[in-house]
């Protein structure tokens, strides 16, 4: 039998939430209605999403984000709720004493990062966890929109409910960000030999003969790893390789998908897994330049390339999303922070994008990821330390069956001038994920 949740206003905010709870996280059969005396003659189960509370049902107050207009500065006080973070509230002495709806959609839908100004940002114009609800309430390690809704779940069954329910399975999705696809061979002349007086200069005379030994294939190149990922990498969908494509800059190692060995390797990994854009540093915001890098790789795949994830996790909301569903990205995998792991959305399930200032759900999905290698090295953490928290971050969302993303570079796989052990640690991550 479905589930009736009754409410005065059904606005964009609030049938975008519903369906991210009941649709997306329960698979839950539900039907929304405004009507009191269709709630109240329901036989089945009810759900009040208002000050009205209606025989049997469930209640939840409103806070009145959704069903706003704009967007506007919130200050939510976090609460404990039976040993899990709860805003806001609304109804202290209630069975469910805070507005479950308003908090997930305030956080799904990054609704903090719209109310910050341009001068908090760091320096590579990201929004700082630091600010964020969930890090300040030290929540951001916990997927709590899964958490609460099943707790919701519990509670609705524990009226005796009779739910339609269709429960998911964990699942998980590793990806892989190609910013350079060799550390030496491909570069061509030029750039090679400025890079190996550069190494010379700075790293000594082994880096600088090594460097030629593998251009004249006397040596293989560090970076060429892939016999080994090919290997260990389960095949599409649940391996995504995002390639970079942009031109040579600060923040850029151009790659050359235009030659015949590049071109080779992609479409070699094109052949098992997912392929996608990573558009370049400066792209975040340029739709000329990401259409450019985009051509180039559907170009060199002869495929349609619908995923995306950012250079540096460059994300200005909504501006980066609707441009790149103006070019037919579908999916993106972007969103987390860069210097810690966690929950950047609150949730470890995919969700459709919420565009706030228009008030409307747009044709792009969003694949939260949870941990990265670069956030470890950049903290200074050894794979085998790395590899305990990856465990953790496994286990938080193995709980609520939600999906594991993680994110790796194939220079730290390498070990080439970082320290050894990320490609064990990858193989310890996929054979965890696949313990039953």
């Amino acid at each position: 039998m479905e589930l009736l949740i009754y409410t005065r206003e059904i606005t964009p905010r609030v049938e975008y939430i519903f369906r991210f709870i009941f649709k997306d996280i329960l698979r839950l059969r539900y039907r929304v209605t405004t009507s009191i005396t269709e709630a109240q003659s329901y036989g089945g189960s009810v759900l009040s999403y208002s000050h009205q509370h209606i025989g049997n049902s469930v209640q939840i107050v409103p806070h009145g984000l959704l069903t706003e207009e704009g967007i506007k500065h919130h200050s939510f006080e976090v609460v404990d709720w039976n040993g899990m973070p709860a805003f806001p509230l609304t109804s202290p002495n209630s069975q469910i004493p805070f507005d479950i709806f308003t908090a997930s959609f305030y956080l799904v839908s990054r609704y903090e990062e719209y109310t910050v100004s341009k001068s908090s940002l760091d320096k590579h114009i990201r929004y700082k966890h630091q600010m964020s609800l969930a890090y300040n309430n030290n929540f951001l390690h916990l997927p709590v929109i899964d958490l609460w809704a099943y707790r919701l779940l519990d509670i609705l069954k524990s009226h005796n409910y009779s739910l339609t329910v269709k429960p998911r399975r964990f699942n998980y999705i590793t990806t892989v960000d190609l910013d350079s696809a060799y550390a030496f061979k491909h570069k061509g002349l030029l750039r090679v030999t400025f890079a190996a007086f550069k190494s010379l200069l700075s790293n000594g005379k082994p880096h600088f003969l090594q460097r030629f030994r593998v251009v004249l294939g006397l040596a293989p190149d560090p970076f060429d790893i892939y016999d080994d990922l090919i290997q260990i990498l389960p095949e599409s969908p649940q391996t995504v390789w995002f390639i970079h494509t942009g031109k040579w800059g600060k923040y850029d190692k151009s790659i050359p998908v235009t030659k015949p060995a590049i071109k080779t390797l992609i479409n070699r990994l094109g052949e098992k897994f997912r392929i996608g854009i990573h558009p370049s540093y400066g792209a975040f915001l340029n739709e000329k330049k990401i259409r450019k890098e985009v051509s180039v790789l559907v170009d060199a795949l002869n495929l349609y390339v619908a995923c995306s994830r950012q250079h540096f996790l460059r994300l200005s909301l909504p501006k980066t999303y609707r441009m790149l569903i103006k070019l037919g990205i579908t999916e993106d995998y972007t969103m987390g922070y860069s210097d810690i792991s966690g929950f950047r959305a609150g949730t470890c399930t995919p969700f459709v994008f919420f565009d706030l200032p228009a008030e409307q759900m747009l044709n792009l999905k969003v694949f939260p990821f949870q941990v990265m290698d670069s956030t470890f090295v950049g903290n200074n953490l050894a794979p085998s330390i790395a590899r305990d928290e990856i465990f953790r971050m496994v286990d938080s969302v193995r709980i609520v069956n939600g999906t594991f993303i993680s994110i790796w570079h194939i220079d730290y796989l390498s070990g080439y001038g970082y320290s050894a052990g990320w490609l064990s640690a990858i193989k310890e991550m996929l054979n965890y994920l696949n313990r039953e």
